[in-house]
């Protein structure tokens, strides 16, 4: 029962023994990192995921953190994103410094779901969509055969795969 709903039910009560009410309050959880306030725990994610934090409003640099979107309320999000971008950094690797270019073929990776979750390659001419473009097909293809597929369906798509 939440404590709006406990004052409109008992408003007109006297409270006898506040220690006993107290006792059993419980500080509702940040839903999100931009709800943490002193005291919330979180995670922090850089080469790798950090132990488990607490919050302060006065410490600058938590908020740099948060806006940097290395902030995260649970380990496993921490680690589902850590590898995320990893994989990306791979992607950048095999995309050998490839800029989108207007008007020229710019080559992605994606998922086609149609196609039972397989990764697949297409490219863009006149609109720029995603982060990390290949110059070639082929360079997109070594990168899925370097990263392997299922790696890229799991950690960089992000993608829940049956057992």
């Amino acid at each position: 029962m939440k404590l709006h709903e406990l004052l409109e039910k008992y408003g007109d009560y006297e409270i006898t023994d506040f220690e006993k009410i107290k006792d059993s309050l419980e500080k509702p959880k940040p839903r999100t990192v931009w709800d943490l306030n002193t005291g919330d725990n979180f995670y922090l994610i850089g080469t790798s995921v950090s132990d488990l934090m607490t919050w302060a409003n006065n410490y600058e640099l938590f908020f740099e953190w948060r806006e940097a979107g290395d902030v995260f309320l649970t380990a496993e999000e921490a680690k589902r994103e850590l590898a995320r971008r990893k994989i990306e950094a791979l992607l950048k690797k095999y995309a050998n410094g490839h800029k989108f270019e207007f008007g020229k073929h710019n080559f992605y990776i994606f998922v086609d779901y149609a196609a039972a979750k397989e990764v697949c390659i297409t490219r863009e001419t006149y609109t720029k969509s995603r982060e990390v473009y290949f110059s070639s097909h082929e360079d997109a293809e070594k990168a899925i055969s370097e990263i392997g597929e299922e790696r890229l369906l799991r950690d960089y798509f992000q993608i829940e795969m049956e057992e």
